[in-house]
């Protein structure tokens, strides 16, 4: 299978466990009712948060906590999504800068199989991708293997796969005021 190159990462098409797996995830921090009262009020987060959850799963666990890195994006989303003052404007952006920042924990894990390297803002979602490649794993990123891209475009990349192309104004150029650790 081949990959098809475009100029721009293209937005995940979540599958319909996506919904399943976003509430158990959700569920397991405690948060199911808070972020269903958000997505309520802002479909568009819905869409983001299914999105990701289809791309990484519950299945990639950050090595330093031990939690799946989907708990973290969405605790910190969820979190800065309801403490957001003012407009919805504001309550859209804190919650995608955070769970876009959190997301770049990506950043720090490799995913592949005994042929190919998984590649988050090119690839298919890990709950199809991981079926299809029966010897996948997911370890730590080697040191020395292959330059890791800039924190800043990882998380501009990922925005175009997961955010809405309407709440893509809302997210800022720099990440909520601390680096994504690389």
């Amino acid at each position: 299978m081949s990959k098809v190159i475009t100029t721009v990462p293209t937005s995940v098409d979540h599958g319909a466990e996506a919904r399943v797996m976003l509430d158990a995830a959700l569920n397991d921090l405690r948060l199911l009712g808070p972020a269903r009262d958000l997505f309520g009020r802002f479909p568009s987060l819905h869409t983001a948060a299914l999105r990701l959850t289809w791309l990484i799963t519950t299945e990639l666990v950050y090595p330093r906590s031990h939690r799946p890195i989907l708990s973290h994006c969405l605790e910190a989303a969820t979190h800065a999504g309801l403490g957001a003052k003012g407009s919805g404007r504001s309550v859209r952006r804190a919650f995608l800068n955070a769970l876009l920042t959190e997301a770049c924990m990506l950043l720090e894990i490799d995913v592949r199989s005994r042929r190919e390297r998984w590649d988050p803002l090119a690839d298919e979602g890990l709950a199809t991708w991981f079926p299809a490649r029966r010897f996948a794993q997911v370890n730590p990123y080697p040191a020395r293997d292959v330059p890791l891209p800039s924190p800043v475009g990882f998380f501009a990349g990922l925005a175009l796969r997961i955010v809405d192309p309407a709440d893509l104004s809302e997210l800022p150029l720099r990440m909520g005021g601390r680096e994504c650790v690389a």
